[in-house]
C-alpha cells in the first residue's frame, strides 16, 4: 500500500462528485437498501433526513449497523 496515498482528498472528491448515497439497512424482516440526500462535516460524518417511518429509518431504529455506498449517479448515453 502507498504510504503517501492522499485519503483525505480522494474521500473529498467522491463526496464533492454527488449529492445521493446509497444506504443499506437490516430489520426484522431482512436487508433494505434505498437511496438518500446526505451532506457531510468537516469530520467526514454522513447525514441525511428522512421520515420517521420510512423502511430504513424503521431499520435503523432496531438496528443501528448500517452500508453506505457513494457514487456518482450520472451515466453517459450514446445513442445510436
Amino acid at each position: 500500500m502507498k504510504k503517501d496515498f492522499e485519503w483525505k482528498k480522494h474521500i473529498l472528491e467522491c463526496l464533492q462528485s454527488t449529492d445521493y448515497c446509497s444506504i443499506a439497512t437490516s430489520g426484522v424482516d431482512g436487508l433494505w437498501n434505498n437511496p438518500v440526500y446526505f451532506v457531510w462535516d468537516d469530520t467526514f460524518n454522513l447525514y441525511f433526513i428522512s421520515k420517521v417511518s420510512s423502511k430504513h429509518m424503521q431499520n435503523l431504529s432496531w438496528n443501528n449497523e448500517t452500508a453506505v455506498a457513494i457514487y456518482k449517479t450520472e451515466q453517459k448515453c450514446d445513442v445510436v
